[in-house]
């Protein structure tokens, strides 16, 4: 059934409203393009200016600072197939900052626009219904690139699934969540350093899965250097260009170490990693295995997450084997970190005022279903 606005109302112009769903969603698409617009031209500007504050650059043009960027952005573009059930899987993993947004919104949006559901790494308008309603919220870089895909989502009316355990706050503020996985991370390494377990912790049962990831590998050992880092992605970057590196403008170079190392490992050594980090991808790629195991037709999805994720995925996807090990040993992590799968779907209000749609107050994300990814565990002491 479609719906229209109502032409005229004989009041002053602020009192109109829009009726029915449909109408509502058609406004929504029509002010989020405008906003886009804006939203990349900013973003832009933003990257011009920073870039140009690099002595490196001063004699370059604005047309080939652009092209700079575009190409640092691209060497963080990777996108995966994989064929799970009757699931087809596109994974895509770009860098999750704000800046990079207008470079890669075609692709994105295309990606979206031509599978059946989405699957985030991160749900910011899901997290915190204020921001769907246009109300002012406190974002970071990354948030901020993650809210601009859920605004493509919806705008194409596609379901966004939640599987990533890093971000399931369950009631808890951010903050709160955080120091509870860091003091988790930090008992369960302690624990493979000096051999004592942790109350409850590692099964007697994975005591050869324990005893290899105790070994722990130079990859995991070593502290990356900027060289290290800068190398990510292929070639070194060009002096003054990486706008990634800097504490002002975003951080994905300089603060994820995790990611580093996940983004310069081989395949086969994952099986010697025992982190957050890799518990995260461990139940992200269990997730989906069960996702897609409720399907009884074909069906397609779109997966965005930062680029260190998506080779891990992959890997625990195309080896249950493996990550049923990792799952058993990462029991410690299942108690801070709760596993569960969430459908979140986008619903326009019945009415709304020209005001609210001034404001891009339009309705909101609900949960239409959850479950548990893995079983419920004890939490060690």
């Amino acid at each position: 059934m479609s719906f229209e606005s109502i032409p005229k109302l004989h009041q002053k112009p602020e009192a109109k409203v829009i009726r029915g769903r449909e109408a509502v969603y058609q406004r929504m698409v029509e002010e989020d393009n405008k906003a886009n617009q804006i939203f990349d031209r900013n973003m832009r500007e933003r990257v011009l200016r920073k870039l140009q504050s690099f002595p490196a650059n001063k004699d370059k043009t604005p047309e080939e600072l652009e092209k700079m960027f575009g190409e640092e952005v691209e060497r963080f573009f990777q996108r995966e197939s994989v064929q799970v059930g009757n699931l087809e899987l596109h994974m895509i993993g770009f860098i999750h900052q704000m800046e990079a947004i207008p470079v890669l919104r075609q692709r994105l949006e295309a990606e979206i626009k031509s599978t059946d559901f989405t699957i985030l790494e991160v749900g910011i308008q899901i997290e915190n219904p204020k921001a769907a309603r246009g109300q002012m919220v406190s974002m970071n870089s990354t948030e901020i690139a993650f809210f601009q895909i859920e605004e493509m989502a919806r705008k194409y009316r596609k379901k966004i699934i939640l599987t990533d355990p890093g971000y399931n706050y369950d009631g808890a503020s951010r903050s709160e969540y955080q120091n509870k996985m860091e003091e988790i991370d930090r008992q369960v390494q302690e624990s493979l350093q000096t051999g004592v377990g942790l109350g409850g912790g590692i099964p007697a049962a994975v005591g050869a899965t324990y005893a290899l990831l105790k070994t722990i590998n130079a990859i995991e050992k070593k502290s990356l250097t900027r060289r290290d880092a800068l190398k990510i992605g292929g070639g070194t970057m060009v002096a003054g260009l990486s706008l990634f590196a800097t504490n002002e403008i975003g951080s994905a170079v300089s603060d994820a170490a995790e990611e580093h190392k996940a983004l310069l490992l081989k395949p086969e050594d994952r099986i010697k990693l025992y982190s957050f980090y890799d518990y995260r991808d461990v139940v992200i790629a269990e997730g989906i295995e069960n996702l897609a195991g409720s399907f009884n037709k074909k069906m397609k999805a779109t997966l965005l997450f930062g680029k260190g994720h998506i080779d891990g995925i992959k890997y625990y996807l195309e080896n249950p084997k493996v990550r049923a090990m990792k799952l058993e040993a990462y029991k410690p992590y299942q108690a801070v970190a709760r596993a569960e799968l969430l459908v979140n779907e986008f619903v326009p209000d019945d009415v709304v005022t020209e005001e609210k749609a001034r404001e891009c107050n339009f309705g909101e994300w609900k949960q239409t279903a959850r479950a548990e990814i893995l079983p419920k565990t004890k939490t060690p002491q």
